[in-house]
């Protein structure tokens, strides 16, 4: 589910997690970010995935054979960078994010290097010693196609606001666009904050938000900061009547600059369901 908090669209769409809020994201910025150029910054996690294919998921406590294992770079946040510097040419993508240290971090040097290669820049990056780059090890099964995943943070800890507002203030007239993972709040909202009051004028904010455990009325603070918000399925099944009052929230407004009968159509010019 996609919010525009300015006139825009509400999309709705029972896209699966992994790839579908993924998906979801890539062609909603893909069309918010057309034509642009100058730079675009997106925030969030950076993983290794480590993909077990079996035949069939094993039951608990037993042995089974793994026929193949590969690693790649993963997270939602890296994902949508590389698929943006894909499809926006005149762009240049930013990811930023805490990693361990890549210098005595192996798979901290292997996932950054995959992000270059595929033109995403990286050297706004947060180094924090001391921890392993978080992975997720990814059991698919051959017979059903399950994806069943089971994941660490290896001890890392999530991008400081502090650093995020460094980073912005180097060349904040470079900027066009920020896209946040919502992963730990207050941290996004403080981040949203500084996006605020660093980037120029007309520069646009999104924020995913993927994990149910986050709390709905944590995110009322950000949306007045948001041009697009982006809900997983999950979240919404979890938090429906949560999420209809944060809808509520946004379209009350319109009331006062579009009377009746006006405003219903400027509310069905905003909300659409694909």
């Amino acid at each position: 589910m996609v919010i525009h908090s300015k006139p825009g669209v509400l999309h709705s769409q029972p896209a699966k997690r992994d790839p579908g809020l993924e998906l979801l994201c890539h062609r909603r910025l893909q069309h918010a970010l057309a034509g642009m150029a100058g730079r675009i910054l997106v925030c969030g996690g950076l993983y290794l995935d480590v993909k077990l294919e079996v035949s069939a998921y094993p039951r608990e406590d037993t042995t089974c054979t793994c026929h193949a294992v590969s690693k790649a770079r993963g997270g939602n946040s890296a994902n949508t960078a590389v698929v943006l510097a894909e499809l926006l040419p005149l762009v240049s993508v930013w990811w930023v994010g805490a990693v361990p240290v890549p210098a005595t971090d192996p798979d901290a040097a292997f996932v950054l290097d995959a992000l270059r290669r595929a033109g995403v820049e990286t050297d706004l990056r947060e180094e924090v010693s001391g921890c392993g780059l978080p992975t997720a090890y990814i059991t698919v099964s051959r017979s059903t196609g399950s994806r069943t995943i089971v994941s660490t943070r290896n001890g890392l800890r999530e991008l400081s606001p502090a650093h995020f507002s460094t980073a912005l203030s180097a060349d904040p007239a470079a900027w066009r666009w920020c896209h946040l993972e919502c992963r730990q709040l207050p941290a996004v909202l403080h981040m949203a904050q500084a996006w605020a009051d660093h980037a120029q004028r007309g520069a646009g904010l999104s924020v995913e938000v993927e994990k149910p455990s986050l709390n709905p009325t944590d995110l009322l603070p950000l949306l007045p900061l948001c041009d697009l918000l982006v809900f997983s399925r999950d979240f919404v099944e979890a938090h429906a009547a949560d999420v209809v009052s944060i809808l509520h929230y946004k379209i009350r407004p319109l009331l006062r600059y579009y009377p009746p009968p006006h405003a219903a159509s400027e509310v069905v010019r905003i909300i659409r369901v694909e």
